[in-house]
């Protein structure tokens, strides 16, 4: 190719490039290039975008329409008469309305405990079962089976 630069030889699938385009290859006749004078000089933090954080007044404006909404309504509940305060304390404070409660606190204790139990019995089993076989017959070998409860 006249006035250009000639072509990567190709050899067994893999580009061979001439030994002077190569960067990693240096040479007797290829010196490096002075540092020029228009080169930038390394960033300073003023040179650098300052990052600000994106502004959501929307956020805001709603947050705060939400929160007197709330305020209103729960004025209009407390407020009104139609409501019978008076009644619904007398029935939240029955025998049987607070046995239901007390029975309800204790059973969701229970299923808790259960649900927990079952997770850490879970956790136990995974790790007996990641014990290699190798290491069981090594223990076997040392007479653990006497501490771990196996037979005489």
């Amino acid at each position: 190719m006249p006035g250009g630069s000639p072509l990567p030889r190709v050899t067994h699938a893999c580009v061979s490039l001439p030994p002077e385009s190569h960067p990693m290859v240096t040479s007797p006749e290829v010196t490096p290039r002075p540092a020029t004078k228009t080169s930038r000089p390394p960033e300073t933090p003023d040179d650098l975008p300052r990052i600000v954080p994106r502004r959501h007044p929307g956020r805001w404006l709603t947050a705060a329409l939400a929160l007197l909404l709330f305020a209103m309504l729960l004025n209009s509940v407390v407020r009104n008469d139609a409501f019978q305060w008076d009644v619904v304390g007398r029935y939240f404070t029955t025998a049987a309305v607070l046995d239901g409660l007390l029975l309800s606190l204790w059973l969701t204790v229970i299923g808790l405990t259960l649900h927990e139990s079952a997770y850490a019995a879970e956790v136990v089993r995974g790790g007996i079962l990641s014990v290699d076989a190798g290491q069981t017959e090594a223990a076997q070998a040392t007479a653990a089976r006497l501490v771990i409860g196996g037979d005489r």
